[in-house]
């Protein structure tokens, strides 16, 4: 194989992790102009040509994949929970915990996602934002099918959605915040009881004992 071949393989997945983490944790803090290809270079500890390599359109191309990842999860966890229908808060929560665990593994890809969703404005979204708004009408839908069979509680569902996608993003992306508020020790016990807090605002049980009071 000649070097002009091997230079258009895909990257291991190792490397290409590198750079998305590398390319989200800059643009979180310093945001996409802010950000230079030689600067994600050196944090991922590779050069601007291997970037190319695997990236043609430059900063735009891997902006746009960091995005398409998260993207990837986001339809996922749409997609599992529409599966799930069934036992939709199960599924739900399951998904969330899915949400959770990923950003958990990607702080830096959780910092940006952050920043993109309070980026832009209703009639001109970041990229993160349109991408998922499909998702996201997809998901309502579920909500308001299982709402009327009751089984989930009547939840207002913008805020059972806008709970789990801040909590997730900000939780994982915005340390200082995170650590300002949780002790190290409650660190460990976040994950369970965000999902705790969160099968209770869906149980179905919450109708009849609402109808009561």
């Amino acid at each position: 194989m000649n070097s002009a071949a091997a230079s258009r393989r895909p990257a291991p997945p190792a490397t290409r992790r590198r750079l998305l983490d590398a390319a989200a944790g800059l643009m979180a803090r310093h945001g996409y102009a802010g950000t230079s290809l030689r600067a994600i270079a050196a944090q991922a500890g590779l050069t601007t040509g291997a970037i190319y390599a695997q990236f043609p359109g430059g900063k735009e191309e891997l902006f746009r994949a960091i995005l398409s990842t998260v993207s990837g999860e986001v339809h996922s966890f749409v997609a599992a929970a529409m599966i799930g229908a069934h036992e939709p808060v199960d599924a739900i929560v399951r998904q969330a915990a899915a949400l959770w665990d990923f950003f958990a593994a990607h702080p830096n890809i959780a910092a940006l996602v952050a920043r993109e969703s309070v980026s832009g404005a209703l009639d001109d979204p970041s990229p993160f934002v349109a991408e998922n708004a499909e998702a996201l009408t997809a998901l309502r839908a579920l909500f308001a099918d299982a709402i009327r069979r009751r089984r989930l509680a009547d939840v207002n569902v913008s805020s059972v959605l806008f709970y789990i996608t801040a909590t997730c993003t900000t939780f994982h992306g915005c340390a200082p915040l995170r650590d300002t508020v949780w002790t190290a020790d409650e660190l460990e016990d976040a994950r369970t009881d965000f999902l705790a807090t969160l099968r209770r605002r869906l149980e179905p049980s919450r109708i009849s004992a609402r109808h009561k009071s």
